[in-house]
């Protein structure tokens, strides 16, 4: 927690010098990708958005750059303030975590939704923003379940801009509950400030697996940073608090990241060793332990099919509102 409180100090003038922000036009979306319609008084791109838009955070962070030394951008981007964040947790069948950083404007609101997922992955493609190298390792791309289970597989962080009605279906339509949210003081903390953080967690834990740097890590130290570094207390805790960062099978349920985010099992990057270990802390035997991992991967498959089904839901939706 320490690493990120320290580089979160000056990590904002250093990847947002104000000397360096450059604005981009509204993006050509994949045809194939449904569109959601948002109603918007005054646009800042990439933040308050008349569309959702998606990006890994690479992209994120370099499209809200601009080299052309122009103040009334960052001056727009630092009106975005943060107001809220919530902690969100799957109860289904795939028990995912992910944050929502609730932006609000003068005239606008929107969310920041941020996914850690396992990699590789493409990012989005779209002409309009920023060419930049993926967050996975490709020397560590490789489909052997083992190899991701150990953490050598990637990773892809995921950053989505949608309004209050779009994220009440990817919660409604996923079965996502609070894991636990705060609210943020005026002036606290602006969507600079956000992305300077998704960026320095992301560059400070690459390769997901199913006991280091996943969802559950990933939301949980973004959540506790802030509140940690904006000295916040009062948090509301959400029905799915005591299941945050908690490894769900069955009648097993360990918690797999403490109260502090440190990570409860360390494997290193042998399968064997790491189904070891599992059925150790688990306190189960290597064939339930490999059970669990094989389970892992199913509900990673099932998550990007629901999400592939939200969107296409919520287009279908937007749709029928056009034609009525």
């Amino acid at each position: 927690m320490a690493q990120f409180l320290s580089s979160l100090a000056s990590l904002k003038s250093f990847i947002f010098p104000s000397s360096i922000f450059k604005t981009f036009s509204t993006s050509s979306h994949d045809s194939k990708r449904p569109i959601t319609t948002m109603h918007y008084n005054k646009r800042v791109a990439h933040v308050v958005e008349g569309s959702t838009r998606k990006y890994d955070v690479s992209q994120w962070v370099a499209a809200l750059q601009d080299p052309d030394h122009r103040p009334e951008w960052l001056k727009n981007l630092e009106s975005c303030k943060v107001h809220c964040i919530k902690h969100y947790r799957g109860t289904g069948s795939t028990p995912h975590e992910f944050i929502a950083v609730q932006i609000k404007t003068q005239t606008d609101e929107r969310y920041i939704k941020i996914d850690r997922y396992t990699g590789p992955r493409t990012p989005p493609s779209d002409s309009s923003l920023p060419s930049t190298n993926s967050l996975t390792d490709s020397s560590n791309q490789t489909s052997d379940f083992s190899r991701k289970v150990a953490g050598t597989g990637g990773q892809y962080d995921q950053v989505e801009v949608m309004d209050d009605p779009q994220l009440r279906v990817v919660c409604k339509q996923n079965k996502y509950e609070v894991v636990q949210e705060v609210i943020l003081g005026p002036g606290m903390m602006d969507v600079v400030d956000c992305a300077a953080l998704v960026d320095v967690i992301t560059l400070s834990s690459r390769n997901y697996s199913l006991f280091r740097y996943m969802c559950w890590w990933y939301s949980a130290v973004f959540f506790r940073t802030v509140v940690t570094s904006e000295k916040l207390h009062k948090i509301t805790k959400g029905p799915a608090f005591n299941d945050q960062g908690r490894l769900v099978y069955g009648r097993i349920r360990k918690r797999m990241v403490g109260d502090n985010c440190e990570l409860i099992l360390k494997p290193d990057d042998d399968y064997t060793t790491t189904v070891e270990r599992l059925a150790e802390v688990v306190g189960v035997d290597t064939e339930e332990a490999k059970g669990i991992m094989k389970k892992d991967q199913e509900r990673q498959k099932e998550g990007d099919m629901l999400t592939g089904m939200c969107h296409q839901g919520s287009g279908r939706e937007q749709a029928a509102l056009a034609d009525a």
